[in-house]
């Protein structure tokens, strides 16, 4: 049985925020394309905070910090003309990053944000004790200062999955769902690709599956693995300040309509997706260290995500050597962020207007 109908030029596997944003962009581009998807539980996308934080995800490591922020740079347009063509709401809030120092060790933390923000360029505010008193009462009084950083923004996943999926009906392209992929081999006329029970022959494949990449037979080698995240929302605590907190114990931000997202945990625990108690009391914990005023407020979800990482730490983007099998994957706590911009780069590569970026390539692993 073939799982498509039509005849690809592109076939997108996995339907996560990079495989819909990628065939997106493909299909923009005049590619037919088709997206198949296994429908695994603990994808990424859905259960991801959707925090586009270039400074905040990147001040440990520069390199990644410049990346991001070349990707966030692009959020508002990417966001603007897919609410434009689908007449949806993304949830997209340029909200500000408040970065509060409450142990010791936060003033070091703090100066680092400090740095990377000024070496790319984005703004940020000192706030000291009397300014977090009088804009962000529910603030813990053993906040002492904090970073303001406010071009930081939030997006809802969910909603830009929905939009995706939208956008990419009104182009014709079908995502084919509960079609897991178990083999890719390059054939003569393209790739191979087999799933239980059907199988076709494609000119070009972009594997956009995130942790599961490696179980796809011909992809085994590539070091990406599940990072378990776990994240709890609140029903909403009714103050003024709306901006995302993101401090070393923990992150929250605002949903529309008000409940308060607290995140994450990052568990080496493989493939396992399933909540638990102990992540539960400690976000919780966490978060009413941050905010006494939640200790009255009732949790109202739970639930946990695979990201994908790498053993190095950035993403893959680009070629198998010798094959039509282009990877866009390993993006871990920054998919939702880098979605618009891994688009691009893999459009730009299947039409030849621009290579892959080479120091994402997968075989950067193996030389």
């Amino acid at each position: 049985m073939e799982t498509v109908t039509s005849s690809p030029q592109v076939l997108v596997v996995g339907a996560g925020i990079v495989g819909l944003a990628c065939a997106r962009e493909l299909a923009d581009r005049g590619l037919r394309v088709d997206v198949v998807d296994a429908g695994t539980r603990g994808a990424a996308s859905p259960a991801s905070a959707g925090l586009l934080a270039p400074v905040t995800e990147g001040s440990e490591r520069l390199a990644l910090a410049r990346l991001c922020a070349e990707a966030a740079r692009q959020w508002r347009a990417w966001a603007d003309d897919l609410e434009q063509r689908t007449d949806l709401r993304l949830g997209f809030e340029p909200c500000g990053a408040l970065a509060p120092a409450i142990d010791p060790g936060d003033h070091d933390h703090l100066e680092r944000l400090r740095r990377t923000a000024e070496t790319l360029g984005e703004p940020y505010e000192r706030l000291d004790a009397a300014t977090l008193r009088r804009e962000v009462p529910h603030l813990s009084p053993a906040v002492e200062s904090a970073l303001l950083l406010p071009t930081e923004s939030r997006v809802d996943p969910r909603a830009v999955l929905v939009a995706l999926t939208r956008a990419l009906d009104a182009l014709s392209v079908p995502i084919h769902r509960d079609r897991a992929i178990h083999r890719l081999q390059p054939v003569r006329g393209g790739i191979r690709v087999e799933g239980s029970g059907w199988g076709l022959t494609v000119p070009t494949v972009v594997v956009a599956c995130g942790a599961w990449t490696p179980r796809v037979d011909g992809l085994q080698d590539l070091p990406v693995h599940p990072v378990k995240g776990q994240l709890i929302s609140l029903e909403p605590p009714g103050w003024g300040w709306r901006g995302t907190v993101r401090s070393r114990l923990c992150y929250t931000l605002f949903r529309p309509g008000g409940r308060l997202l607290v995140g994450a945990t990052v568990e080496e625990a493989g493939f396992d997706a399933t909540t638990t108690e102990e992540a539960r009391s400690e976000l919780l914990a966490r978060s009413r260290r941050l905010f006494p005023a939640l200790r009255t407020v009732p949790v109202c979800d739970h639930w946990a995500g695979l990201r994908p990482a790498t053993r190095d730490g950035f993403p893959i983007i680009g070629y198998r050597t010798g094959t039509e099998i282009l990877v866009a994957t390993g993006h871990h706590r920054n998919g939702i962020l880098l979605a618009p911009w891994t688009a691009g780069c893999v459009a730009d590569a299947v039409l030849g207007t621009a290579p892959p970026p080479g120091p994402l390539s997968p075989e950067r692993f193996f030389q």
